[in-house]
């Protein structure tokens, strides 16, 4: 073979792969163009969809979005939420429907790092952040006709809206859904469809409702399939004495404090209120290592005298539906501390190593009448010297309870760590 007909192939070839370049390039170019004009097609959509570079993987099997900024449309009044993802994988996109039909059929999304950054509105109700993340979620993967959608090391940050201090933060928040039908709206799910499974975890949230109380949780996990929703760690305390914590407050409110080692629910069935209410249906609840303390300080003024509800009134107050069968209560402690009138040092007595099962709690009246009472038994040590029984049984159909109370035998000077401090009495010899 001559040189010219070397050179003649070596130029054709060179002329075909460059053809084949720019027809691929052109042809990701009219994808990459596609893609942004379908993800923000929707003329009612709450959210705009945007990022620094589009990415087609090798053999079409996917695309990676680097720096996704998710921005709401309306910045009104009200919860504020923004989204920079640090990169979003898509895998599994039927190209057919995609060139052809500009439909969105994926498999698989996934958010890589993803920051949500919620600011509270002013008018903001405590309930509407979930509400807000359900309406941010929806609003992203209505867009596609999608299998499967992942949040990998995800993070929310709170912040006021006025001064623009950080009011809470989730470090880390893992979410699986997977079977998604996005032509079949669900709120009962954070993942606001029917889904086949949801799987989210969630390390180390924090919250500062004001510059001295804190509120804390370890973790958090819940799993549809297995119906099962944990809490670890939960904390409420103050970076203030508690008797400090009471003069801002003003009036005698109970100062409580708060540790929970953890909290399950077990075979919960989420209502369509769930994660805007936190409405509860479910099976058992474990409430494990307990640990609350109410805190009362008596120089302050009393606050206005209201009509104190009894057992069955407390119940219906809770501001959510509830339908439990049972709650189990284990090594639970409440401690009870006054500062008494012109005294300088507080007194309190301690119920602790409480055990016992609490059933039939409801506020639903068509539940409350077919369960018809609230029973609970629980056993306890009264300042760590005594025995104590409780059996108590509430009726839904009339405001009264019967509660029979049996108490160990106790040295009456047992008593005077909290008779002291609070009463100026000490006793000196006596039986109980």
């Amino acid at each position: 073979m001559t040189t010219t007909k070397v050179k003649k192939i070596s130029i054709g070839v060179l002329i075909v792969l460059g053809i084949l370049f720019l027809v691929i390039k052109g042809f990701e170019w009219k994808i990459e163009f596609n893609f942004q004009d379908s993800i923000n097609s929707n003329p009612d959509r709450a959210y705009n969809i945007t990022y620094t570079d589009f990415d087609l993987d090798t053999f079409f099997k996917g695309v990676t979005l680097d720096e996704v900024r998710i921005e709401p449309l309306n910045t009104g009044k009200g919860t504020v939420i923004t989204g920079h993802v640090d990169y979003a994988t898509i895998h599994g996109i039927v190209w057919r429907d995609f060139l052809f039909d500009k439909k969105l059929n994926i498999r698989e999304i996934a958010f890589e790092q993803p920051l949500f950054e919620v600011t509270l509105g002013a008018d903001t109700t405590k309930t509407s952040g979930g509400k807000g993340m359900q309406d941010l979620f929806g609003d992203i993967l209505l867009r596609a006709d999608l299998n499967t959608f992942r949040i990998q090391n995800g993070s929310i940050v709170l912040k006021d809206s006025v001064s623009q201090t950080v009011k809470g933060e989730i470090k880390r928040i893992d979410i699986l859904a997977t079977e998604i039908e996005t032509d079949s709206l669900k709120f009962k799910h954070l993942i606001p469809f029917e889904v086949g499974n949801l799987n989210i975890d969630i390390d180390s949230i924090t919250f500062k409702p004001d510059d001295y109380t804190a509120i804390g949780l370890g973790r958090f996990h819940y799993n549809l399939r297995d119906k099962e929703f944990l809490l670890n760690d939960l904390s409420l305390g103050y970076s203030l004495d508690w008797v400090e914590v009471s003069k801002r407050l003003g009036v005698q409110n109970d100062i409580v404090e708060l540790n929970v080692k953890e909290i399950g629910i077990h075979g919960l069935e989420p209502s369509s209120d769930f994660y805007t209410q936190l409405d509860i249906e479910a099976e058992k609840i474990t409430v494990d290592d307990l640990s609350i303390k109410l805190q009362r300080n008596k120089n302050l003024p009393r606050p206005a005298d209201v009509a104190k509800p009894m057992f069955q009134g407390i119940i219906n107050a809770i501001p959510m539906a509830i339908l439990i069968d049972t709650i189990q209560i284990s090594n639970a402690a409440i401690t009870y501390g006054e500062l008494g009138v012109e005294k300088h040092e507080s007194g309190s007595i301690k119920i602790h190593a409480m055990n016992g099962n609490i059933t039939g709690v409801t506020n639903m009246p068509e539940e409350q009448l077919h369960i018809g009472q609230l029973e609970a038994k629980i056993n306890a040590s009264i300042a760590a010297k005594t025995q104590i029984n409780i059996d108590l049984k509430v009726p839904y159909d009339k405001e009264t309870f019967s509660m029979a109370v049996a108490v160990g035998a106790m040295s009456m000077t047992s008593l005077n760590p909290t008779l002291k401090p609070l009463a100026g009495v000490e006793m000196v010899t006596g039986q109980m």
